[in-house]
């Protein structure tokens, strides 16, 4: 196998916009939001399409949790309360109607006259 040449490898670490959007976990429109805004990673046209070096987005990227505060470590979740119980997502449902309960059984038919 030949030695890949520093040209070779500057190619494949070029991301079209599909790419960075993808490589960013956001959409091509959001991505396309951020270069508007100007806050989107350096970027440059070639040809009729907008190219990202993968260095730029990884740079990026790190400016962006520096900025925010996060840490590069992984969170910790909090330990556990021994007495509470998991709960379930979303509204608790209600408890089913009894069917004497319904509108339908409880109004009175009169017989016709």
């Amino acid at each position: 196998m030949a030695p890949t040449t520093t040209t070779q490898t500057q190619i494949h670490e070029i991301l079209t916009r599909k790419e960075a959007a993808a490589f960013l976990r956001i959409s091509v429109r959001a991505l396309d939001a951020l270069v508007s805004a100007g806050t989107a990673p350096a970027s440059f046209i070639l040809g009729r399409g907008r190219m990202f070096p993968r260095l730029d987005v990884e740079a990026w990227i790190r400016r962006q949790i520096q900025a925010q505060g996060w840490s590069s470590r992984p969170a910790t979740p909090p330990p556990a309360s021994p007495g509470l119980a998991k709960r379930g997502r979303g509204r608790p449902r209600k408890a089913p109607i009894a069917q004497a309960a319904t509108r339908r059984n409880s109004i009175p038919t009169h017989p016709q006259a």
